[in-house]
């Protein structure tokens, strides 16, 4: 994924393609060393140097985490809880969130984590097609199905007792 991509926004003294490979991999520690050559002073802090830094398809850190297989998870909430990024960001070549993404790939321990912190679970990509769409399309709608549904109601079921 990262290989072939082409940066649409350069920060000095670090390469679009090893931030994002870095992000796929699932290091964390071998990806906030990637970060921490980046200069944020003058960007708008890190949230908006990440999310301006995008392949040709516009896909930042947290999709290439979303559909890494490793450490993705690690590296997901590192990105949402530490650095806050979108969740529900859309890439612009299909308009796909993090979520689709990793629906697509069959990671449920990151789908399950997107969802747990507000992920939304319909949104639609340009086709229309939600994450759900994915699963059935895949072959996997039982097992996600009831995968999201326990997710959901444990989410509902916090949520109304907080």
């Amino acid at each position: 994924m990262a290989s072939s991509s082409s940066s649409s926004s350069r920060a000095p003294g670090v390469n679009v393609g090893i931030l994002l490979s870095e992000a796929l991999n699932g290091d964390l520690a071998s990806f906030k060393l990637v970060l921490s050559g980046l200069d944020i002073r003058s960007r708008g802090g890190l949230a908006e140097t990440l999310m301006r830094m995008t392949d040709k398809n516009g896909r930042n850190a947290l999709h290439y985490a979303a559909s890494g297989k490793r450490g993705a998870l690690r590296i997901c909430r590192y990105l949402v809880e530490k650095v806050k990024l979108d969740i529900d960001i859309k890439e612009k070549k299909y308009g796909q969130t993090p979520l689709h993404i990793a629906t697509i790939g069959n990671s449920f321990p990151v789908v399950r984590y997107l969802v747990e912190n507000g992920a939304n679970v319909n949104a639609a990509d340009q086709t229309g097609s939600t994450p759900l769409i994915y699963a059935a399309r895949l072959g996997m709608l039982t097992t996600l199905k009831c995968k999201l549904f326990v997710c959901l109601i444990s989410v509902v079921l916090f949520n109304c007792s907080s």
